[in-house]
C-alpha cells in the first residue's frame, strides 16, 4: 500500500518576512508556550507587522448562518443550457452575475430569475470567450474579464460592449500569468514556477504580482510556496502527481489586501497590494496523520471511476506505489486524487473585510464549513453552508455561489445570511 513520508513543512519559502520580525515571533512563542489556555496574543511590532495567534483553546464568538431556502436559484432544468457555472457575483440594484462555460456567456439576472443581460459566444475573436478564469466589477458598471488561453483582459460595458484589452502576463514580466482578484484598483496576477522534474518529492512555488491597469506597473509580491508532488515511474512511464494529502497555499484577494494561506499548519499572511506584510494570522490546530483506512477510501473512490478490470488492476498496482504526506493540512479543501465533494476556494475575502477560512476535513468526512477572521485578524465566527454549495462572493448578508443537485444540475443560488 503507499507509503507515508516525513514531509518538513516549513513556511520559510515566503521571501517577505524580515528576519528580525522572524526572531521576534520566536520569542513570543517562547511566551504563549507557558500559557496554553490564553485564547488569543495580538501583537504589533516596530515594522508595522501585527501578529495574531490563536491557541487551541480559541472559539469564535459566534455562529453565522444562512437560511435553509436559497431566496434566489436559477438552473436545475434538464432542458437547460446551464453547464461549467462560475463567478457568481452580486452587483448593485439587486441583480447577480455569472458566466456559463456551456456557452461561454455572462449573464445578469435580478433576485425574481428573470434575465436582464447576456453577452458573449465561444471563439477566440473581439467579445468571445475561450476559457474564463475571473468577472469582476470595473469601475462604474463595466466589467473586467480574464480569459486564460487567449491571455487576455478585457474591459466591457454592462451590455457586453467590448472596451480594450490587453495581455497581462506580458506587462507583469511573467512568462505565465493568471489573473487571481482585483482591489484597490490594482490587478492581482500569479505565476506558477516549474522546475525540471526529477524522480522523487518536489515542492512547486509560485509568486504573486500586482499592477494598475491604467499605469501598467508591476509590483512583486514576493513567491510564496505550493504544494508537494510526487514524481515516479510506472510502466516506464513518468508520472507527476499532487502528494496525496499535501499541504497546498490558498490566495485570496479583497479589502486592499492580498491573502496567502499557508496550509502546512494554520497561518495565513495579508500583504498590501504594494507587497507590504501587514498581518500574519495564526491558529494552533491538533496535528493529525493520515490512517491505512484513508487511504484505502481513496483507493476505494478512484476504483469507482474506472470501468474495466484491467483499469482497476493498474489502479491497485498504482497505489502501492503512491506516497502520501505524514499529516493532513491545517485548513483548506481537500485536494484528493479524483475530484473532490464539490471543489472551491479555501479562502473568501467578503466585501465587508472578513477573511473565511475552509475547514479541512478528512476522507469520509464532508462538511462545508467555514471559520471566519474579522478585520483584524481575531476570530469572529464560525459558518456552515449548504452541502454542496460553493461560494464564490459574500456581500454583507447574502451569499452567492454554486450548487449541484443530486443530478448533476448547476443552480446559481443567493442565501441570506445571519451574522
Amino acid at each position: 500500500m503507499s507509503s507515508r513520508i516525513r514531509v518538513a513543512y516549513s513556511s520559510e519559502g515566503v521571501v517577505r518576512l524580515l528576519p528580525a520580525f522572524a526572531s521576534f515571533a520566536m520569542a513570543l512563542a517562547c511566551i504563549s508556550c507557558g500559557q496554553p489556555d490564553r485564547p488569543t496574543v495580538h501583537v504589533s511590532d516596530s515594522t508595522g507587522v501585527s501578529l495574531v495567534t490563536h491557541s487551541s483553546t480559541a472559539r469564535p464568538r459566534g455562529v453565522w448562518a444562512v437560511e435553509d431556502r436559497p431566496i434566489v436559484d436559477i438552473g436545475g432544468d434538464p432542458d437547460g443550457d446551464l453547464y461549467d457555472v462560475r463567478f457568481p457575483r452580486l452587483l448593485s440594484g439587486g441583480r447577480l452575475l455569472f458566466y456559463n462555460g456551456g456557452t461561454c456567456e455572462i449573464r445578469t439576472f435580478d433576485f425574481d430569475g428573470a434575465e436582464l443581460t447576456r453577452f458573449g459566444r465561444c471563439g477566440n475573436g473581439p467579445a468571445e470567450f475561450d476559457q474564463v478564469r475571473g468577472v469582476w466589477p470595473w469601475r462604474g458598471d463595466s466589467l473586467l474579464v480574464s480569459d486564460q488561453l487567449q491571455g487576455r483582459l478585457a474591459w466591457y460595458g454592462p451590455n457586453g460592449g467590448l472596451g480594450r484589452s490587453i495581455l497581462p502576463g506580458q506587462l507583469a514580466g511573467l512568462p505565465v500569468s493568471r489573473p487571481i482578484g482585483v482591489t484597490d484598483g490594482r490587478l492581482i496576477v500569479r505565476s506558477n514556477l516549474y522546475s525540471p522534474p526529477s524522480i522523487g518529492l518536489t515542492r512547486r512555488e509560485f509568486r504573486l504580482a500586482s499592477f494598475g491597469l491604467d499605469v501598467e506597473i508591476a509590483t512583486d509580491l514576493g513567491v510564496f510556496p505550493d504544494g508537494w508532488y510526487d514524481i515516479y515511474q510506472f510502466q516506464g512511464q513518468m508520472f507527476v502527481e499532487p502528494l496525496i494529502f499535501s499541504s497546498r497555499s490558498a490566495v485570496a484577494v479583497g479589502g486592499g489586501l492580498v491573502f496567502v494561506g499557508l496550509t502546512d499548519d494554520y497561518e495565513v499572511r495579508a500583504y498590501s497590494v504594494r507587497g507590504n506584510l501587514t498581518r500574519i494570522i495564526r491558529r494552533d490546530v491538533e496535528a493529525t496523520s493520515p490512517s491505512r483506512e484513508d487511504v484505502e477510501w481513496l483507493l476505494r473512490r478512484r476504483l469507482r471511476q474506472v470501468e474495466s478490470e484491467e483499469q482497476r488492476r493498474l489502479v491497485r498496482q498504482a497505489y502501492r506505489e503512491r506516497k502520501y504526506a505524514d499529516r493532513f493540512p491545517g485548513f483548506g479543501v481537500p485536494e484528493w486524487p479524483g475530484p473532490s465533494e464539490r471543489a472551491g476556494p479555501s479562502l473568501i475575502v467578503d466585501d465587508m473585510g472578513y477573511l473565511w477560512v475552509f475547514d479541512y476535513y478528512r476522507p469520509g468526512g464532508y462538511a462545508n464549513q467555514w471559520t471566519i477572521f474579522d478585520s483584524n485578524g481575531r476570530l469572529a465566527a464560525s459558518a456552515v453552508l449548504p452541502a454542496g454549495f460553493v461560494p464564490s462572493h459574500i456581500n454583507g448578508d447574502l451569499v452567492a455561489g454554486v450548487w449541484t443537485d443530486s443530478l448533476d444540475l448547476a443552480h446559481v443560488q443567493v442565501y441570506r445570511l445571519a451574522r
